[in-house]
């Protein structure tokens, strides 16, 4: 089987044009279409984060099942990554996902987001987190991060392990916990006499 001369060349202009497509903080590596993303996370100046993080990785997946003059369907699975130490996460990208939606969430942060549809061209992806300090923790947590980590615990379409499931709803119990006053506070010690 003979290969055209030109294929490679193609590909590598396919690359150079998708590559100048992604923010600073994102980079791709060539490929035929991506099979993992990978990154680092960390505060807003680069500074390792002081709380442990997660990433709620979705992928979504074209329905098999389409109406003539509707759009395509989507079914999301999602999963939880966790960074090692050093803030580094890596995670695959399923061939059969179009796209691929990154939320990065860590207590006292603000919440990170990036989507990425999958390309031809690109076969590794790195995605930088940059979070920012939030301000009002408490507020961003429930108005932001609650409805946001609910649905993969109420909604089964998501498909999220029940391990994890766990575990998003045993964080969630903590943050609430660290800013509850506490029910029965010790009682003073008796003063000396």
């Amino acid at each position: 089987m003979t290969r055209h001369p030109c294929a490679g060349t193609l590909l590598l202009v396919l690359f150079l044009l998708l590559s100048g497509c992604f923010s600073p903080s994102v980079q791709v590596a060539p490929g035929w279409t991506t099979e993992t993303v990978s990154g680092t996370i960390a505060e807003a100046q680069g500074e390792p984060l002081v709380h442990a993080s997660f990433v709620v990785v979705q992928e979504f997946h074209r329905s098999p099942i389409q109406f003539d003059g509707e759009p395509a369907r989507f079914i999301p699975q999602a999963r939880l990554v966790f960074p090692d130490a050093d803030g580094f996460f890596q995670t695959g990208f399923d061939l059969r996902a179009s796209q691929l939606q990154l939320t990065v969430i860590a207590p006292g942060y603000q919440m990170a987001h990036f989507s990425f549809n999958r390309q031809l061209g690109v076969g590794a992806l790195r995605y930088d987190a940059r979070l920012a300090a939030a301000e009002r923790w408490r507020d961003h947590f429930l108005l932001q991060v609650v409805p946001f980590l609910d649905r993969f615990i109420l909604d089964s379409r998501y498909a999220m392990p029940e391990a994890q499931q766990l575990f998003v709803g045993e964080w969630m119990d903590q943050q609430r916990e660290d800013w509850a006053p506490d029910p029965n506070p010790t009682a003073a010690p008796p003063p000396e006499g």
